[in-house]
């Protein structure tokens, strides 16, 4: 199989700044600890971006095992390069309708 690229939107990367900076007030080299979990991620995905289930319409989530949060994503086959485009990190207690603002559809 194809290794797809992984990048992260823009909003994607200020979820994720966010999270490290309150981890690391935290405690020191906890926001680096979710940062590196985060990425680890990335191994996965990038050689196998359906490993994880739909679960909004085209996007895709991976739950990270340390941490409350969920990455959220979809694959863009449609270029000549295969990219899994990360668009949102939100914490598990992120209510329903930041979810629906940041992937843009409609969740009952």
């Amino acid at each position: 199989m194809e290794k797809y690229e992984v990048v992260t939107t823009l909003s994607a990367q200020l979820d994720l700044n966010d999270a490290v900076a309150w981890y690391e007030s935290q405690k020191e080299g906890l926001g680096i600890d979710f940062l590196l979990e985060f990425y680890d991620q990335f191994v996965h995905i990038e050689n196998n971006p359906t490993m994880y289930q739909v679960v909004y319409g085209e996007f895709r989530r991976f739950q990270m095992k340390r941490f409350p949060h969920s990455a959220f994503y979809r694959t863009d086959d449609r270029t000549a390069y295969k990219r899994v485009v990360v668009v949102a990190v939100l914490h598990s207690k992120s209510g329903p309708e930041k979810l629906k603002r940041r992937l843009g559809i409609n969740i009952p």
